[in-house]
């Protein structure tokens, strides 16, 4: 029982250390200007873009005119859609069939064997 608690005592320090090595390189790395946090990225894709308040409480409502936009963009990226022709959905479907047979047969022989062995430890 003592081995235990010193290999989970010594696998603890093992994690804190990790996270603080892990931490100060990313803080580093922040401190040099390597990383960027989400609002940096968001103020500099703005920079050049000046809204005003007016228009920003435009687009926070659902007017028509934003769904029918949202419309024609579905529409826009199911054109871009490539679906697979009927030989390849065949044979998708046959290897699926034939692994979900596999695995069936696998996890109910492994079943059965150890069904009997507990069985059998049990009486």
């Amino acid at each position: 029982m003592k081995s235990e608690a010193v290999y989970f005592e010594v696998r603890g320090e093992w994690i804190i250390s990790f996270l603080r090595l892990f931490l100060g390189l990313m803080a580093n790395l922040y401190s040099r200007g390597r990383i960027r946090t989400m609002t940096s990225k968001m103020e500099k894709s703005n920079k050049g873009k000046k809204v005003s308040e007016a228009a920003g409480s435009k687009q926070a409502g659902f007017g028509m005119a934003r769904v029918s936009k949202f419309i024609d963009d579905v529409k826009n990226e199911f054109g871009k859609i490539v679906w697979p022709n009927k030989k390849q959905t065949i044979g998708s479907t046959v290897v699926v069939v034939v692994l979900v047979m596999l695995v069936s047969v696998y996890l109910g022989t492994v079943d059965l064997f150890l069904g009997k062995f507990i069985g059998y430890v049990l009486r």
